[in-house]
């Protein structure tokens, strides 16, 4: 019976703190820099497109690693899933073109322990991610890359 009534309760408070997080992302800032002259998307980057990682600083990501991202261009926010965590951000880009500077502010996550490797994985991604100064979009509109002065790329494909 206690195991039971301390499951529950780490329930409540786990489902309680998702809650939390993600009202906050929902809300966060809308305060914009220079850069941000407007939130005009680019061809692909509306509410609906998701987008699946599938190489990370010139590697292929594992099939079994899920981390997505996905743009509300409207709010200037974008989210996703990295491994274990669900993470948001602000963003705002330069006039949109196939290439433009992005600029995320206000990155969180949850922080939810999983196995070591992946831990390592969501570690690396959101370190690359939260430097990230450029997106490019592929011609054909299916391939997406986040990096920083063109090094350490983080490559999306469209799901």
């Amino acid at each position: 019976m206690e195991k039971h009534k301390t499951y529950s309760i780490f329930i409540s408070h786990f489902s309680f703190f998702i809650f939390l997080l993600l009202a906050s992302c929902s809300t966060l800032s809308t305060h914009h820099s220079s850069l941000d002259t407007q939130h005009t998307p680019l061809p692909t980057l509306d509410k609906e497109a998701v987008w699946q990682l599938v190489e990370m600083a010139g590697r292929p990501v594992l099939q079994s690693t899920v981390i997505t991202l996905q743009f509300n261009p409207e709010a200037g926010t974008l989210r996703g899933q990295s491994t274990c965590n669900t993470y948001c951000a602000d963003y705002t880009l330069s006039p949109a073109t196939q290439s433009s500077l992005i600029k995320l502010s206000h990155l969180s996550h949850t922080d939810i322990q999983c196995a070591e490797a992946q831990m390592n994985t969501e570690e690396r991604f959101l370190a690359l991610l939260a430097k990230t100064n450029q997106l490019s979009l592929s011609p054909d509109g299916w391939t997406l890359t986040l990096s920083a002065k063109g090094r350490n790329p983080l490559v999306f494909s469209l799901q």
